[in-house]
């Protein structure tokens, strides 16, 4: 038989040893757990059902534009750096609205026919989903082309917003 060299084989295990298996397996639960609570949450969001509507707003809503404008006026910042209130004048203003609260904003030119210039698409961050925008441009392109081809036209000003419109 072989040599042992003076080791004794051992039985049995020391709690030291145990430890870091117990931590490893502790992060291995808690993260189980974690990615079951994500799954839970996006079959929900999958399974709810969102009402979108337009609402066009006319010069009597002025001053709610004005104050939905200067609620967001950071984050507007962030993504239109360089869009102000008068930059916009003269153009039409639409909100979509997810379940009758006000989730974007768009203001917009027409440039003729068949071609629109949008001067600030924005979404409220709680909305930013891409449902709304979808939303928006398939109902926008059947309301205003009655039948004909509509391109919108956007500048963009910054790379998220690039990231965005693709």
């Amino acid at each position: 038989m072989g040599q042992n060299h003076g080791l004794k084989p051992r039985f049995g295990c020391r709690v030291s040893n145990v430890r870091p298996v117990f931590v490893v397996n502790a992060f291995i639960v808690v993260d189980a757990f974690i990615v079951g609570i994500d799954a839970w949450f996006l079959a929900r969001a999958q399974a709810r059902r969102s009402d979108f509507s337009l609402l066009h707003l006319g010069s009597r809503d002025a001053e709610y534009l004005d104050a939905f404008l200067s609620c967001y006026k950071a984050d507007i910042a962030r993504y239109a750096p360089g869009f102000s209130r008068e930059e916009s004048g003269g153009a039409e203003a639409v909100l979509v609205l997810c379940d009758m609260v006000p989730a974007s904003l768009v203001l917009y030119r027409r440039r003729g026919e068949g071609a629109i210039d949008v001067v600030l698409d924005y979404s409220v961050p709680a909305y930013r989903d891409y449902q709304n925008a979808e939303f928006y441009f398939a109902a926008a392109a059947k309301d205003n082309s009655k039948g004909h081809r509509l391109d919108f036209y956007e500048r963009s000003r910054t790379h998220a917003h690039v990231a965005y419109l693709k």
